[in-house]
């Protein structure tokens, strides 16, 4: 990918694995969505963990793993929207959980920061959205975590 052709031009640079696989990314996205819904869960809710979107396969899969970890945390069903390179659209994901019976659709958003992907988050048409995932004492740690990590293989 584009990364890896990049930081392979660049002395000294590694890459580090993915934020978004880190447990504690879950905890983020599970305590965003107890924001976002202060009167709690009702029958007939739906997140959708919205992502930014990939065409790399494995970010892709990335995406899976933090929805499995989102689904061990909350007490209704997930699914997955992109926003971007990837299928489902978040759009889309949306509609289908609608159609499936859906009562109330909530967008858990799996982005870092406010911005144009948060935007398409918000615009996807989800009942509720959550905050992006930062700022966050926890995103700051596992970045510091992976810079930490990184400096070391270097």
């Amino acid at each position: 990918g584009l990364a890896e052709q990049t930081i392979g031009e660049v002395p000294r640079a590694s890459q580090t694995a993915p934020l978004g696989t880190h447990p504690l990314v879950a905890d983020v996205l599970a305590d965003r969505l107890k924001s976002a819904l202060p009167d709690g869960w009702r029958r007939g809710d739906h997140v959708v963990l919205a992502a930014a979107g990939s065409s790399n396969p494995s970010a892709v899969r990335d995406v899976e793993v933090a929805a499995g970890r989102l689904r061990s945390r909350i007490p209704v069903s997930v699914s997955i929207g992109f926003a971007s390179a990837s299928t489902p659209r978040i759009v889309d994901a949306v509609a289908a959980a609608r159609e499936t019976g859906a009562q109330r659709v909530i967008a858990a958003s799996h982005v870092l920061a406010p911005g144009f992907f948060a935007g398409l988050v918000a615009g996807a048409g989800a009942d509720v959205v959550s905050d992006p995932l930062a700022p966050d004492e926890r995103i700051a740690a596992i970045v510091a975590e992976r810079f930490r990590t990184a400096r070391v293989a270097v």
